[in-house]
């Protein structure tokens, strides 16, 4: 960082309501809500996934659903359950009333690196609970993936050179970490956690965004509300995606190398599902990275 500038957990908790708040919006998500047609029987499928597609956009519909306005209502940790207690009407308010200096409009390299990385790790997390059969619902998974670097949005913002200068140190989640406190005094797994406490975010992602990088996710201590395995569930696709963007060639090389690559980065160190193999990690990446570009482009960010 040229400031050199660093926040403490106090100063950062005070700036924290105008930091969430300017959460940045892709206008082209702000496009397609409007063109939603209510009366059509598929527009609630259409809603969740334009929704599901961009994390600032999520995470304000996640705290609206467990807000006081919903109060006496079992917390709700997916999109599916968000939307049907929000309503595709007041969506469209919570976009109508942001204002257009929020707007996205030159999203950065490393911006489009950020938003495919929450997307990847999403779109894993959904596949690995399914494959893996853990005990974890797979719309809760994506939703936590998707959310899971919820504090790296908060930290970054809109200003160009911040969001470059840290994704782009290296794929190693330790080596981002480390970055991230050395520029900020702070890094993102803390931030993601205190604005998840601010904003009342259901435990799930909560603890998504504080344990998404512990050395140990089976010793992290969580409530009952965080189901055994989602974090290993989050970590693995967390490390997927880095794979993915990080390594030159990986989705186009050999399985045999791609299966070598996979061992080396992304599964050494970290809690494996005894019905995963790698194998099978090798056809999620793939698929992963085919949805990932889909939904950029429905994004505007390709």
């Amino acid at each position: 960082m040229g400031s050199g500038a660093t926040l403490s957990r106090a100063s950062l908790q005070r700036q924290l309501p105008l930091k969430l708040e300017a959460l940045p919006v892709l206008p082209a998500i702000v496009s397609r809500l409007l063109r939603v047609d209510h009366a059509a029987p598929d527009a609630f499928e259409i809603t969740e996934l334009i929704v599901g597609g961009d994390p600032p956009l999520a995470a304000r519909l996640l705290r609206h659903a467990n807000s006081s306005a919903f109060s006496g209502v079992v917390p709700t940790s997916t999109l599916q359950g968000a939307l049907s207690r929000v309503g595709i009407g007041q969506v469209l308010g919570m976009v109508d009333a942001l204002g257009t200096s929020q707007y996205l409009t030159e999203p950065t390299e490393g911006q489009i690196r950020l938003w495919a990385h929450s997307l990847q790790t999403a779109y894993g997390a959904r596949l690995i609970a399914q494959e893996a059969h853990v005990d974890v619902d797979p719309e809760l998974a994506y939703l936590c993936g998707l959310l899971h670097d919820l504090g790296r949005f908060v930290l970054f913002g809109k200003n160009p050179e911040e969001t470059l200068s840290i994704p782009g140190r290296g794929a190693a989640p330790a080596a981002i970490v480390q970055a991230e406190r050395s520029d900020h005094g702070l890094d993102h797994a803390d931030v993601g956690w205190l604005a998840c406490q601010y904003w009342k975010l259901p435990d799930p992602v909560a603890f998504a965004c504080r344990d998404h990088h512990a050395a140990d996710t089976a010793r992290c201590q969580s409530p009952t509300s965080v189901p055994d395995g989602l974090m290993q569930v989050i970590q693995l696709a967390d490390r997927l995606s880095l794979v993915i963007q990080h390594v030159n060639g990986f989705l186009q090389a050999s399985p045999r190398v791609q299966i070598a690559t996979l061992e080396r980065r992304c599964l050494h160190g970290v809690t494996t599902f005894d019905f995963l193999t790698t194998e099978t990690l090798v056809g999620v990446a793939g698929t992963v990275a085919l949805r990932t570009e889909e939904a950029l482009s429905m994004l505007g960010l390709r």
